[in-house]
């Protein structure tokens, strides 16, 4: 049986992990789990897009991109994108993800075990 993973689903965790209810390690656990699993399904798809599957794929890769709490505003804002309009939202979040200063996030981060493999 297909497991369905929604946008509101997202939400709720990425909310769990600004609130503390949730771990970098234990979202990226459960991502790592869900994305690129041919039992697991969303309920977004417009054509071969879906803001579920992007947003399941940058929680995958949470720790290797830096993703921290500052960027769950602007994922929140992508996963409230209106239907059809993908492009315009994904559009969105990749000019957010290019204003980020990666270098000064990788001194930041680099002592915190989650994301210090890639800090170097």
């Amino acid at each position: 049986m297909t497991e369905i993973i929604s946008r509101e689903l997202l939400k709720d965790l990425l909310t769990k992990w600004r609130n503390h209810e949730l771990a970098e390690d234990q979202l990226h656990d459960w991502a790592e789990n869900k994305y690129l699993n041919d039992g697991v399904d969303y309920s977004d798809w417009e054509s071969d897009n879906s803001v579920t599957n992007e947003v399941l794929g940058a929680l995958d890769m949470m720790d290797m991109n830096l993703m921290t709490k500052e960027d769950i505003e602007t994922y929140m804002k992508f996963l409230d994108t209106p239907p059809g309009q993908f492009i315009q939202g994904y559009r969105e979040l990749q000019d957010y993800l290019k204003t980020i200063n990666y270098s000064e996030r990788k001194r930041a981060l680099a002592k915190i075990p989650f994301y210090k493999k890639f800090c170097g």
